[in-house]
This record gives C-alpha cells, sequence and structure tokens, in this order.
C-alpha cells in the first residue's frame, strides 16, 4: 500500500532526473531510460506500510457495496494420551492398575468471511472480519486393560475394547453464551473371561458395555491476530471493521490471521446419562439385559468437577488451529494512471524513432 506523501517526493525526484536527463540525451536514449523510470515508478507504488488496526463492530446493510471472501476451513484434532497408574493398599491386599488409551477426537469447521468496501477514496477503504462455526462434533474413546487385585481372587484382568457407536452427537456451533454441546462417547466393553460364580456355575464370561453422555456447558469464544489487534469472536455473527489501505495496483486485499485459539475457560463437562447392556455366555448363548441412566438431575460437585477439569485442560491444550491468510478480490484495472501515462509516453517516443529511421 503506497503512501501518498512519499510517492509524491519521490514523483518529484523522479520528474527532476527526467527533466535534466532527456536534455542531455538523443532520441535513441530515451527508450532505455524511460523503461527505468516506468520500473522506478511501480516499484516505488507498490511498497508497503505497516497497518495499525482500530477494529470496531458493526453491520452491513447492503452486501452489495462489498467484496466478499468465504473460507470454509475444516479443523481437526486427534490426540491419544496413555493413562497407566497404580493404587494399591498392601494393609487390606488390594489394588488397582489401569492401563488405557484415551483417545479424542474433535471436528470443528470454521467459517472465516472478509468484507472490503468497494468506495476506496485515497487508496483508503473498510475492511470486515467474521468468524463463525459450522457444525461439527466430539468424538471420544477409550482403550486397555483394567487390573484388579483383592485378597481372595488375586488378579482379574478386565479387558476394555473401544466399540462404534450408532449415533454421533453434532452440534450446531462451538461458539456462543450459554451452549450446551452434545459430546459422543463410543461405547465402552469391559470383559471378564473364564470366571467362576458358584451360584451360577454355566456362567462363563461376564460382560458390560457402557455408552456414557456428556454435555460441554457454558461460554466458547475464538480468538484471533488481525493486522496487529487481538479480537475476540463469542457471536457468529459479529464483523470486526477497521479503515485499510489498498495498494492502486493489487487485485486482492490479504490479511494474516494467527494465534487462532478456543476458550474453554468458561465451561464445564456435565455427565447427563449412561446406557448400558451386560452380557452373559452361557453353553446355550448369550444373555443380554439392558439398561439406562438419567443423571441429568444430579449436580456432580466432586468427582464429576474434576473429570470435566481434565477433559477441558486436554482439549484446551492439545487443539491447535494453524495460522490462515484470506484474501478478497478487488474489482479495479490493474495499472494506475501514472503507469499508463509512462506506457503512452514510451510508445511514443518508441513511434517516433521507428519513423526517423524509415526516413
Amino acid at each position: 500500500m503506497g503512501s501518498p506523501i512519499i510517492f509524491c517526493k519521490y514523483k518529484g525526484f523522479i520528474d527532476k532526473i527526467e527533466g535534466n536527463i532527456l536534455k542531455r540525451m538523443n532520441k535513441k536514449q530515451i527508450l532505455p531510460v524511460l523503461t527505468i523510470l516506468l520500473l522506478v515508478s511501480i516499484s516505488i507504488q507498490s511498497d508497503q506500510n505497516k497497518v495499525n488496526a482500530d477494529f470496531q463492530k458493526g453491520t452491513i446493510e447492503n452486501l452489495e457495496d462489498w467484496f466478499t471472501s468465504t473460507n470454509l476451513v475444516n479443523f481437526t484434532q486427534d490426540y491419544r494420551i496413555n493413562l497407566f497408574f497404580s493404587i494399591a493398599n498392601d494393609t487390606l491386599g488390594y489394588a488397582l492398575a489401569p492401563r488405557l488409551s484415551f483417545h479424542t477426537n474433535m471436528n470443528l469447521p470454521l467459517n472465516f468471511t472478509s468484507y472490503l468496501n468497494n468506495e476506496i477514496q485515497d487508496g483508503v477503504t473498510k475492511f470486515g472480519l467474521q468468524i463463525g462455526s459450522n457444525p461439527g462434533n466430539f468424538t471420544l474413546g477409550l482403550n486397555g486393560t483394567i487390573i484388579i487385585v483383592t485378597p481372595i481372587t488375586g488378579p482379574i484382568y478386565i479387558n476394555v475394547t473401544e466399540g462404534e457407536s450408532e449415533t454421533f452427537a453434532n452440534f450446531e456451533t462451538l461458539l456462543g453464551e450459554n451452549l450446551s454441546v452434545p459430546i459422543n462417547f463410543n461405547p465402552v466393553s469391559f470383559a471378564l473371561n473364564d470366571i467362576v460364580i458358584p451360584e451360577y456355575p454355566e456362567i462363563q464370561t461376564v460382560g458390560v458395555e457402557l455408552a456414557p453422555s456428556f454435555l460441554l456447558e457454558g461460554t466458547i469464544s475464538l480468538k484471533a491476530d488481525v493486522l496487529g489487534e487481538e479480537l475476540t469472536w463469542t457471536d457468529s455473527n459479529d464483523i470486526y471493521f477497521t479503515d485499510v489501505q489498498v495498494d492502486d495496483e493489487s487485485t486482492v486485499f490479504s490479511s494474516l490471521i494467527s494465534n487462532i485459539t478456543l476458550d474453554f475457560s468458561n465451561v464445564r463437562l456435565s455427565f447427563i446419562g449412561l446406557e448400558a447392556a451386560i452380557f452373559f455366555d452361557t453353553p446355550i448363548g448369550t444373555l443380554i439385559q439392558y439398561l439406562e441412566f438419567d443423571f441429568s438431575f444430579i449436580e456432580w460437585i466432586e468427582g464429576g468437577q474434576v473429570l470435566g477439569d481434565i477433559f477441558i485442560l486436554l482439549i484446551d491444550t492439545f487443539f491447535v488451529i494453524d495460522d490462515l491468510e484470506v484474501y478478497v478480490s478487488i474489482e479495479k484495472t490493474p495499472f494506475s494512471f501514472l503507469s499508463i501515462l509512462t506506457a503512452i509516453t514510451l510508445l511514443s517516443n518508441l513511434i517516433y524513432l521507428r519513423k526517423r529511421r524509415s526516413s
């Protein structure tokens, strides 16, 4: 974005040089001199200045007054954490040793919309940016083994196998206030093989499949640095505007969006329900008992709060969004008036030299 003051100073300097040089040169030397002057003129006009943005929230009354560009970016994050720890009491002879692998997948499509006012005066116009969240989903999963030791049974190995969910907990948007975002937990199966139950000797294996339901509740916002200023979007309809300079030579206006982060500091994870299926393998077949529990009316104070804090810490730490550069096309002529005037002068002198040669 060229500075008008700097350009005027350079323009006077160029005119002075051009006048002194042309007085001392013949017609055959004019062509290379004008070519050099043309290149210097274009390079000066394309000089970039730093932008000091001062964004303010606003609205758009007439969309036809703006150049617009939309970028839909599907951010996904899948990370896996191994949970290995042991809890033992030597006096009582009990021990618990989970060996689990916890993983999560977050699918978050974000919509970046850039606006540039088509009324450009003296190289200055208004630039607007809107960031919204499209429908997406969270998915959690768990695999591994849990080892339990008791004084009368010895080590018991419980295999934890992740199943496939038949439904997905989709959310419409992840940005906003007073949200209730569903979290999809893949069913987890716990199996006890080769067990001995004296009262029921015909039972060979007992298995339990659990499918818990969670809600992420609270306020989630998105923060990003745009033109050197940190902006925050809590509402997908918010548009930030600022004055920017547009180069007369440009056909696009670009802006880098960096340090894009999601703020989960004002949310909590609520355990609202559980679907369970108990399997009994017997010589005559498998018996299944289905159970369903509703915990939405229970206020989880200690254990639930700790689980929620751990989950929020994980997604807040591991979910990273890369920088993004957005563009807005400008419907303008690619050459400034000065460049066109210089090209006409260059063409006229070239025709004059050809006429002189032909005569």
